[in-house]
């Protein structure tokens, strides 16, 4: 028997009464929900670090949170049996349903139209005819069998507000990079006290903004993604010669649009101490994949 508490996961052997701590990842151990799937995998909802998945026969885990999807909180408060391959759960934040088979979130909040955003812990229930119904702040709130999850609608990642050492530039000014709008940049020369620099990413969603979380990577500096954010600004401080590739992606029910930028740098000498003549340029070029 798997218990969950405020300190953690147990599991208890009811022949012998002996039980037994599995130490599972995050920060916080506090467990509002377990959900033990018919293959074996258990479903661990915390306040705090996610929805967490244990696999007891290899003893592995596989941790899902805000950082690393499009989950829009970490806080889980019940979690509902398996139906046709989706795992429906209430959160602080909404409902989430959890696709096993593509291991991707669909959330659905107020903002879209839900009636309630607040849920309680383990305070819900599966229906016989596989309707739901959960347990919230506003009362209990009844759904019926097979409804659909509110799905984005991808529109261009579009690049924006281009910046040098925090001042805004614009093609045509004297001493701009830019030849054209940013997002229509194919070649960047930026000059040796040009390398602190930065971009907005953004997306054309009029209908659920909240929901829309952008993540970057700059390949050559940064070996892995930033965490998906809210935050749209994309900065870069002193940033060496180099050859780069950055990276914009955005999240949003569980799905993601990439949109890749090249942005190549040449690379420069490690012993060259001093600044390099202002003639002297650094040659981003920047394509679309």
């Amino acid at each position: 028997m798997w218990i969950g508490t405020a300190t953690g996961l147990y599991l208890l052997n009811k022949n012998t009464s002996q039980y037994k701590y599995i130490e599972i990842p995050g920060e916080s151990t506090y467990i509002n929900t377990l959900y033990q799937a018919p293959n074996g995998l258990l479903y661990v909802g915390t306040s705090g670090s996610g929805l967490i998945i244990y696999n007891p026969g290899k003893n592995t885990f596989k941790q899902f949170h805000t950082d690393n999807c499009a989950l829009l909180t970490n806080s889980i408060f019940t979690i509902l049996p398996e139906v046709n391959g989706n795992i429906i759960m209430s959160t602080e934040n909404g409902i989430t349903c959890f696709s096993s088979k593509d291991k991707l979130f669909y959330n659905w909040t107020k903002e879209q139209g839900l009636m309630s955003a607040n849920f309680n812990a383990s305070a819900g229930v599966l229906l016989k005819d596989k309707g739901f119904i959960f347990g919230s702040i506003d009362g209990a709130i009844e759904f019926p069998k097979d409804i659909k999850f509110p799905h984005y609608q991808f529109s261009k990642i579009i690049l924006s507000d281009f910046r040098l050492s925090y001042q805004p530039v614009f093609s045509g000014e004297e001493n701009s990079p830019l030849t054209e709008d940013i997002d229509d940049i194919k070649v960047l020369k930026l000059s040796h006290n040009q390398n602190t620099f930065s971009l907005k990413v953004s997306t054309i969603n009029y209908d659920f903004p909240s929901n829309v979380l952008y993540s970057w990577k700059l390949e050559g500096f940064y070996t892995t993604w930033s965490p998906p954010r809210a935050e749209n600004i994309i900065h870069f401080a002193n940033l060496k010669p180099g050859k780069y590739k950055l990276y914009e992606t955005l999240y949003s029910y569980g799905y993601f649009g990439l949109l890749m930028r090249r942005i190549f740098l040449p690379s420069v000498p490690s012993s060259l101490v001093t600044p390099p003549a202002p003639s002297e340029t650094i040659v981003c070029s920047s394509s679309i994949m």
